[in-house]
């Protein structure tokens, strides 16, 4: 478990205690916001000679910031003080636009500040368990009650929120796991060892992440401004991203099926080693696509090129489209049909070393997609991305046997035709 801790930073729904030590109404929680409970200082009260019935303060509170996890309570804490005899005291809290009040607190003992607390495991308006939206959205307060004439007085207010860290309600070994969060602030994760996960996020602030061992990751993002991250071990993994202002990363090793989108993208996107099948699309992206060696389907389209698209050594079939290039398409050594096809191109666009397949389009591209080594299938579709996509590299064998069965009535090669090749 961790323990959040949220201060008041504005006025809220109720200003109705009658005294205090610095800041009159509406701004009662700045004399209640230290980190520090400072005594008489700032403080609010009600020092009247007669009883009287309750009196409430609410105040707003500040938003959790990258926590995610279960919520598993929501504790409002106080100083509060007496003067002579006994004096009561509420901690308050609204949520959904309803306010609650604690049972009676007494005061007791030394006329001193004590630390007085109400917990509230589920939110009092649901009966269900706090989410991060209501935590955000809640007002935290104290209620003074006076049942004699003794003065009553609190000098510091806070909330703390416990909560297990991690996804919520994605438990492990799980067959089918569902989750749709729209205007969500944080993060949505997915657990290991999940056959199905399914997570659709809208205006996202934070990360998407999905981990490792599952056989089917599905992710869909909408305006958001960090990363995704789709990570080892996947069977299938899908990811779309619209408005990114961050990182897309499909950055580790082992897995059969990636797929990734990106509309208006200003960052990386890039896809690694040793995959089956890689998928982004690239539109109005500003540097080349370049797709290497030990790929059996390398698919990349491009429009609006202005340099070379140069496909080589030893692939089977590479297609490219070159209406209105300004520059060479190059296709070299040991492939059995290579067409490219390229529109205004302005770049490179650079498939190599045995691939079975390789399409490139790609759609007023300035810069460089890089799809890197022994993937079965790879296909890249960027719209609007202003820098590199590139993978890391790794260690392989120079050439590697192209994959049988993938492209109909394809030949099939031995290391020994291979190694001929490589002669030629």
């Amino acid at each position: 478990m961790t323990i959040l801790t949220l201060r008041p930073n504005a006025a809220g729904s109720e200003c109705n205690i009658p005294e205090e030590g610095a800041s009159p109404c509406p701004n009662h929680y700045q004399n209640v916001d230290e980190v520090s409970q400072d005594g008489f200082t700032t403080w609010i009260g009600d020092q009247g000679a007669s009883p009287q019935p309750l009196e409430r303060d609410l105040y707003g509170c500040e938003d959790h910031t990258s926590e995610t996890g279960t919520i598993n309570s929501v504790k409002i804490l106080a100083y509060a003080r007496r003067d002579t005899t006994t004096g009561y005291y509420r901690m308050s809290v609204r949520t959904n636009g309803v306010s609650y009040n604690s049972s009676e607190i007494p005061l007791t003992g030394a006329s001193a500040f004590i630390l007085i607390s109400n917990t509230w495991s589920t939110n009092p308006q649901t009966g269900l368990a706090w989410t991060w939206a209501e935590v955000d959205a809640m007002e935290i307060g104290g209620t003074v009650e006076k049942k004699s004439s003794t003065s009553n007085y609190y000098t510091q207010i806070y909330a703390e929120v416990d909560y297990t860290s991690g996804p919520t309600n994605y438990d492990r070994s799980a067959s089918v796991i569902i989750g749709a969060k729209v205007t969500a602030s944080r993060l949505l994760g997915t657990d290991r060892d999940s056959l199905v996960k399914i997570g659709v996020l809208v205006t996202a602030t934070e990360l998407y992440q999905l981990a490792r061992v599952a056989l089917v990751l599905i992710g869909i993002v909408v305006f958001a401004s960090y990363s995704i991250t789709i990570s080892r071990v996947s069977s299938v993994i899908v990811g779309i991203l619209v408005t990114a202002t961050k990182t897309v990363q499909r950055n580790f090793v082992t897995a059969s099926v990636i797929i990734g989108m990106v509309v208006s993208a200003s960052r990386l996107l890039s896809t690694s080693q040793t995959s089956l099948v890689i998928v982004g699309i690239v539109a109005m992206a500003s540097r080349a696509i370049t797709n290497i060696i030990a790929s059996s389907v390398i698919v990349g389209v491009v429009v609006s090129a202005t340099r070379i698209r140069n496909i080589t050594r030893i692939s089977l079939v590479l297609i490219g489209i070159v209406p209105s290039a300004l520059r060479v398409i190059t296709s070299t050594r040991n492939s059995l049909v290579i067409v490219g096809v390229v529109a205004t191109a302005s770049k490179v666009i650079t498939t190599i070393r045995s691939s079975t397949v390789v399409v490139g389009i790609v759609t007023t591209a300035t810069k460089t997609i890089a799809i890197i080594r022994q993937s079965s299938i790879m296909v890249g579709i960027v719209v609007s991305v202003n820098f590199f996509k590139q993978n890391v590299k790794r260690t392989f064998p120079r050439f590697i046997h192209p994959f049988r069965g993938v492209i109909p009535n394809a030949p099939t090669s031995s290391k020994k035709t291979i190694r001929n090749r490589r002669a030629e």
